[in-house]
């Protein structure tokens, strides 16, 4: 039963919430409306124009948000103007567009990005929220910015406000390297310093792997969980020295971040020192089911050489959590054939595969993958067969994944024989055209790459289906999806065209006129629909939604903001509403990361939404849209367990955890939600 917590207890575990960062807000309906119209059809319209040269600049720093979400790279000689506008809000929101314009739609990107970073720089001498988003915009243009960030972050007294994004920039840089970071690690400002982390982690150059380390003593625990994630790459005796005495730190996110580093180094040496080792298994039975797991997970690396290890994890099956089975399967899948085949008897607990077995695993469907692939490394063809020859759906698909990599050709010819719309079908085939596309004979593979073509073309717009169909062909059939390339550029989806140029573009030589490629994408709505979206905008925003996400963890609660994002709040709220997410999973859960879940239990899809970009932090708490490519979020959402900087600007947010944080991070993979709109008075 869905455990229901007091909301007074959910207070006391919510860190202290992030700054409310406000955007510059619509009040006249109508015109929000020819906002929301503009920014879902991606489409710089003579409104949206106008609101940029109006005497209010409440409305002149709205469109520089709306020019952002467009993205049109003819934007800029605009933005440029605005970046000197006598308003701080619109030249910062000016600033913030100059990064998310698309210049790879333009064959002079490079020039284009020159220019921008012409605008950028100076306004690194503006006022502190002016600089802040223009350092930002300066990591994404880059066009050459490295050699003077460089020198603007070895001016002396420069303010901890400028460094940090500076620095949150600066790995994203061409040339950049880790000694400008590792210099800031002891600057005694914390967002400095976690800022200096966070470049060093995602540039990976050895280099910095030693500041990195120094950082693990940091007084902040989010500069030690920024710093530790990043230290996969650090020698084992590194390792063993320095994670194992704060493999008892009572932050469970810093602790698997640390049973990471270890894992990743007894991989590589394959032995680990015994008192390491012993601390690690000590870890796997730890209350925290994130900490069991990650120890789990460590102790795989080790299983072929030490039997105490692989005991642990054939112990692990027999556990309540499913999560912590789960992670026990998928270490003993990678080991060796006397152990894989006793973990295969303990699941079975017989010999046989039975159809109750079969049943009772469809309804864990993170387990049943895990037990799938154990069948298939255990090589005994009669219970793949018996799985195969007993299930459909769902189940079906999940047997031919774990058995793509070792029949890629028997794979292949099943999915042939099923139909395009059933759901896993399309990822799966380009996975077994790689494996064994060479076996299949050429007539049918001719005939597929037209059944996928159809796929693509006629679905409907807004159909995430387009996309997985057209991906596969490129897969399939490359030549052919190529030799169609100006159907696909001139496509009504604006997301199929972004991903084509990036599949197709070539720098710019086979793109065609920039007039097709900035066509407005189709979103079927009239100007009555956006009108009575920006009236149901306008009513969400008189009182926050608040969610109440009930699951065997806990309760907490959610607030959605749709001065954020408008479009991706009305949908959230009206699916909710629907019960369209109950009976969801949570599905990737990464501590000190992020609790990813949604869909729909029932596999229903909702239309895909244009990105509604914003400059709002990715602090602790912050709730996400995941995407698979620009302007392809739906119904799949996260939740930060950490700061995450990197995000901010590319992801979507939403919401924000206002009770209850804690819960999120105590979340499992394979457990399920339950959302429901909180009645507010």
């Amino acid at each position: 039963m869905m455990a229901l917590l007091m909301f007074a207890a959910l207070a006391t575990q919510v860190p202290e919430p992030p700054p409310d960062t406000r955007l510059p807000l619509i009040d006249d309906v109508e015109v929000l409306a020819l906002i929301l119209e503009a920014e879902d059809r991606r489409e710089v319209t003579a409104a949206l124009g106008q609101l940029a040269d109006d005497d209010d600049p409440g409305l002149r720093a709205r469109a520089a948000l709306g020019l952002a979400r467009v993205g049109d790279p003819t934007s800029l000689a605009r933005l440029a103007a605005m970046t000197v506008d006598a308003d701080p809000q619109v030249r910062a929101l000016a600033a913030y567009a100059l990064g998310r314009l698309d210049y790879e739609l333009i064959a002079s990107a490079s020039a284009l990005r020159a220019r921008a970073l012409e605008v950028l720089l100076p306004m690194l001498d503006d006022e502190s929220a002016v600089a802040v988003q223009a350092a930002w915009a300066i990591g994404l243009v880059d066009g050459a910015a490295v050699e003077p960030i460089r020198q603007r972050l070895g001016t002396t007294g420069l303010s901890p406000a400028l460094i940090a994004p500076l620095l949150s920039a600066w790995w994203r840089l061409d040339g950049a390297d880790a000694e400008t970071p590792a210099s800031f690690a002891q600057h005694p400002a914390v967002e400095v310093r976690l800022a200096a982390a966070l470049a060093l982690r995602r540039l990976d150059d050895p280099n910095g792997l030693p500041t990195l380390v120094t950082l693990l003593e940091d007084p902040d625990a989010e500069v030690q969980l920024m710093a530790a994630r990043g230290l996969g790459k650090a020698p084992r005796t590194v390792a063993e020295e320095r994670a194992v005495p704060l493999l008892g730190d009572r932050d469970r996110r810093l602790v698997c971040a640390l049973l990471g580093w270890l894992e990743t180094a007894w991989s590589a040496d394959g032995v680990a020192d015994d008192d390491a080792f012993e601390a690690v298994l000590r870890r796997s039975f730890d209350r925290s089911l994130h900490v069991r797991r990650c120890a789990l997970r460590t102790l795989g690396a080790l299983a072929a050489t030490r039997a105490v290890a692989a005991d642990r994890l054939l112990e692990a099956l027999g556990e309540a959590e499913e999560a912590v089975r789960v992670e026990s399967l998928g270490r003993l899948v990678e080991q060796e054939e006397d152990l894989v085949a006793e973990a295969t008897r303990r699941v079975l607990a017989g010999s046989e595969l039975s159809q109750a077995q079969l049943e009772s695993w469809a309804k864990r469907p993170l387990e049943e993958a895990a037990i799938a692939g154990l069948l298939v490394a255990s090589q005994r063809e009669e219970l793949v067969d018996a799985w195969l020859a007993q299930t459909e759906g769902a189940s079906h698909i999940v047997m031919l994944t774990a058995l793509v990599t070792e029949a890629g050709e028997r794979v292949y010819r099943r999915l042939l024989e099923l139909p395009l719309e059933a759901a896993g079908v399309l990822g799966l085939l380009g996975r077994a055209h790689v494996v064994a596309g060479t076996a299949i004979e050429p007539e049918v593979l001719a005939d597929l790459a037209d059944r996928l073509w159809r796929a693509y073309y006629d679905a409907p717009i807004g159909s995430p289906r387009r996309h997985a169909a057209l991906r596969t062909l490129a897969i399939v059939d490359g030549d052919l999806a190529r030799r169609r390339r100006e159907l696909v550029f001139a496509d009504a989806d604006r997301s199929i065209r972004d991903w084509a140029v990036r599949q197709w573009g070539d720098d710019g030589a086979d793109l065609p006129e920039l007039d097709i490629l900035l066509a407005p994408h189709w979103t079927e709505r009239t100007a009555t629909d956006y009108l009575a979206l920006a009236r149901e905008v306008a009513r969400l925003r008189e009182t926050f939604p608040q969610v109440i996400v009930e699951t065997d963890r806990g309760t907490a609660v959610i607030e959605l903001r749709p001065d954020w994002a408008p479009l991706t709040v009305a949908q959230f709220t009206r699916l909710i509403g629907d019960g369209f997410f109950d009976g969801s999973s949570f599905y990737r859960v990464i501590a000190g990361f992020v609790t990813q879940g949604g869909g729909s239990s029932s596999g229903a899809s909702a239309r895909t939404l244009r990105n509604e970009d914003s400059p709002v932090a990715y602090d602790r708490g912050v709730l996400g849209l995941a995407l698979a490519g620009r302007d392809t979020g739906t119904v799949h959402f996260f939740v930060t367990q950490a700061p995450q900087p990197h995000l901010r600007g590319e992801y979507p947010v939403f919401g924000r955890v206002i009770e209850g944080q804690r819960v999120f991070e105590r979340i499992q993979p394979g457990d399920l939600m339950q959302l429901r709109l909180r009645e507010l008075e």
